[in-house]
C-alpha cells in the first residue's frame, strides 16, 4: 500500500486490538484459575475447563496473527 498516512492510522489500530487481546488472555487465564481447585490443583469441571483451553488455544492463534499483521505493515512503512 502506499498511502502511508492510512497504513499508520492501521498499525495504530491494530495496536489497540493487541492490548485488547492480552486482556482477553488474562481474563481467561483468571477463569482457569477459578476452575481450579485450590484443595489438590484439579479442575472443578472437566468440560468446562476444557471448553477454555480450547478458547486459550485460539485467542493465541488470535495474537499470533495480530503480530502477523503488525510486522507486515511494520515492513510496509
Amino acid at each position: 500500500m502506499e498511502d502511508y498516512n492510512t497504513i499508520e492510522n492501521i498499525i495504530n489500530q491494530m495496536k489497540d486490538v493487541e492490548k485488547n487481546n492480552w486482556s482477553n488472555m488474562e481474563f481467561i487465564s483468571g477463569i482457569d484459575l477459578l476452575l481450579t481447585s485450590n484443595n489438590n490443583g484439579t479442575d472443578k469441571d472437566e468440560e468446562l475447563s476444557q471448553k477454555f483451553y480450547s478458547l486459550r488455544e485460539k485467542m493465541q492463534e488470535v495474537i499470533d496473527s495480530t503480530n502477523d499483521i503488525l510486522t507486515y505493515l511494520n515492513e510496509q512503512k
